[in-house]
């Protein structure tokens, strides 16, 4: 262990946690209520839109926190199962109300969700990632990722603290996991075969390849008629929208937002700007408005990563020919566990920008021998959404010279183009 806390990267990982630990702790703040909980719980009560959403639930308790500076969400729970949410205004007037009980699914499409889905979907993830003999730590990390489908459909049946605690062991799990792969030495690796490669053994090379194709041909036309068609998109997906609406209009997103999404104008500045193109085409102005734009985006986003990790494990292609069968199958599986792996299908169906993150990020690390450019495209992804920003100490650790400087200024350039837009659409008070 003591090589492991000698290298220059652990080190930069350790200061970076601590610091960020300290700023949370010294900044974080409880919100103030605006309202009494029993007079949020009353006026909810009063409405008619909250006794619609109540009828026939059962419910049995009813709790009120902050939801922002002049609103109070309003929750009511049957046991631990959360059937109805409304927002309070401090004048007693109810804002939004949410009928969890009666929806069929919280985000996304419905299909996404089905067990059957899931139970395919899961089937084939095993099969792509998973690799034989049996005892491989590899099957391990197989079985931590899938329990996280489990949060998944505790969210989907409203058991929001349920599904909390269902993340945390495999988050846990994943957390050690990638910490030790990342720092420790590589052990030797023990033989194995992928579960995929055992159960075509008789095929030949190029007929795996073959086959592996279309899975990954037909996984992504499931993806678009599930993802785009979906009837729930998320909230993100609104306010991305209607920022790159008003970015359109020459107009700054943050103070400017119609106000239908609760905190709609917190987000970088590219949250807004990257979704342009699509707003162009059909601007958003309200939760009124389609958002199949957005939806596409994810959708494409879940693609991208899948095309990452097919380039990143099945490595450069050789100059004038192709590359051997075993790269090509090696890649492919990458990209087709992403694909299967049941919470992305929902995840993108919902509109969510985590998605077009995580492609982001991917493409940053396949970019990793080229330090300018993986350091633009991890820029990008900050100046999407904050939290890369914690990961450009470790980017810029194990480099000297003028691939450095390279990637300094790459960081320093986007920074300075993603402000200039802030300045351009809301003066010098724009930042």
């Amino acid at each position: 262990m003591s090589r492991v806390w000698r290298s220059r990267s652990a080190l930069v990982a350790l200061a970076v946690m601590l610091v960020a630990a300290a700023v949370l702790a010294v900044t974080r703040s409880a919100p103030t209520s605006v309202l009494p909980a029993r007079a949020a719980i009353r006026d909810a009560l009063r409405n008619q839109a909250v006794n619609q959403a109540l009828a026939g639930t059962r419910w049995s308790s009813a709790s009120a926190s902050p939801l922002a500076s002049q609103l109070e969400r309003v929750t009511f729970s049957a046991g631990g199962q959360q059937v109805a949410q409304a927002a309070v205004r401090p004048d007693g007037t109810v804002d939004e109300v949410e009928a969890l009980a009666h929806d069929r699914v919280p985000y996304g499409d419905w299909i996404a969700y089905e067990p059957a889905v899931l139970a395919a979907l899961a089937v084939l993830f095993v099969l792509m990632a998973g690799v034989a003999p049996w005892r491989r730590l590899r099957n391990l990390d197989v079985l931590a990722t899938l329990s996280l489908v489990l949060p998944v459909l505790l969210l989907e049946r409203g058991y929001l603290s349920g599904s909390v605690l269902g993340a945390l062991p495999g988050l846990a799990y994943l957390l050690l996991r990638c910490a030790w792969r990342g720092f420790a030495r590589a052990p030797e690796p023990s033989p194995s075969t992928a579960l995929f490669d055992l159960v075509t053994r008789r095929w030949e090379p190029g007929r795996r390849v073959r086959v592996l194709r279309l899975l990954l041909a037909a996984l992504a036309i499931v993806f678009f008629m599930v993802g785009v068609s979906s009837p729930n998109a998320i909230d993100v997906a609104y306010a991305a929208m209607e920022g790159a609406t008003r970015i359109i209009h020459g107009v700054l997103p943050y103070g400017h937002m119609p106000g239908d999404v609760i905190h709609g104008d917190t987000y970088p500045i590219l949250s807004y700007a990257l979704y342009v193109p699509v707003a162009w085409l059909a601007p958003v102005e309200s939760v009124f408005s389609s958002v199949d734009g957005a939806l596409a985006v994810a959708v494409l986003g879940a693609l991208a990563v899948a095309v990452a990790l097919y380039r990143g494990v099945a490595g450069p292609r050789p100059p004038q020919r192709r590359r051997p069968p075993s790269a090509e199958t090696a890649g492919l599986r990458a990209g087709l566990a992403w694909l299967s792996f049941p919470p992305v299908l929902i995840i993108a169906s919902t509109g969510t920008t985590d998605v077009v993150l995580a492609a982001m990020l991917a493409f940053a690390v396949l970019l990793w021998r080229r330090p300018a450019a993986s350091m633009a495209v991890l820029a990008v992804a900050g100046w999407f959404k904050l939290s890369p920003f914690a990961l450009v100490p470790l980017w810029l650790a194990p480099l000297r010279g003028p691939r450095l400087l390279a990637a300094i200024a790459a960081f320093v350039g986007v920074s300075a183009a993603a402000l200039g837009l802030v300045v351009a659409l809301g003066g010098a008070g724009g930042p």
